[in-house]
């Protein structure tokens, strides 16, 4: 049966994200069980696979045709380029099928030499260190970790008391939000007072300004004088 793709594909030259966009805890889960075993590996993949798709199962990115006037499209959620004909739209579109594929890639490059991610755009031009993405693969990692020993039987503290754990799925994301916040709150709090600020601290800021001449400055303060002069008769 032919693949049919299940949302208006976009113009070439231009992508959409469709489908369910699955949880980074999840994207480490099924990128583990594909092979990336290798914590700081299966992080770096999240992290290219976030920067890619954002997750999203149908993300699809078609592109400008090359000098042979052939449109090939990025696929799904590690955006598999249809370059690869090996990968069909079933498995590119399929998650846990699309991480195996991505796994066959990365684990070529390794053979090669390579790092394994150089097949991934948002890996060579380094989007995928942006914050929001490692931030997030970290997190997805450690949720997925987490939530794999707390399924894991524990021997009870004794033989008339069981052991309960206190944590529940997913761990990281209470703490991880509390401490978001109690930054934010920082930030807010070196914002207060005077000293020397940076671009980041001060992007909250909008300012405009208009350059005039002498002639133009004097007769706008001369017009500000006067109706500073006729309010206050009122």
């Amino acid at each position: 049966m032919t693949f049919v793709f299940p949302y208006p594909k976009p113009d070439p030259g231009k992508g959409a994200l469709f489908g369910k966009q699955w949880q980074p805890r999840d994207l480490a889960r099924i990128h583990y069980e594909a092979g990336f075993t290798d914590a700081m590996d299966l992080v770096v993949m999240l992290c290219v696979c976030l920067s890619e798709s954002q997750g999203y199962q149908y993300a699809i990115n078609v592109n400008k045709p090359n000098k042979n006037g052939i449109v090939y499209e990025d696929r799904g959620i590690d955006q598999l380029s249809s370059q690869h004909t090996e990968i069909t739209d079933e498995e590119a579109y399929d998650p846990p099928e699309a991480a195996k594929a991505a796994h066959v890639l990365y684990a070529a490059r390794k053979r090669a030499g390579q790092s394994g991610f150089e097949d991934w755009y948002g890996f060579l031009n380094g989007i995928y260190l942006h914050d929001t993405y490692l931030q997030r693969a970290v997190v997805g990692v450690a949720n997925f970790m987490g939530e794999t020993l707390l399924s894991e039987p524990v021997p009870d503290i004794s033989a008339d008391t069981a052991y309960v754990h206190r944590l529940t799925t997913p761990i990281a994301d209470y703490h991880h939000r509390v401490a978001e916040q109690l930054a934010h709150l920082d930030r807010g709090r070196s914002m207060l007072g005077w000293g020397n600020r940076t671009i980041d601290d001060m992007a909250h800021m909008w300012l405009n300004y208009y350059s005039v001449d002498e002639n133009d400055f004097k007769a706008r303060v001369a017009a500000r004088a006067s109706k500073s002069t006729n309010n206050q008769q009122q």
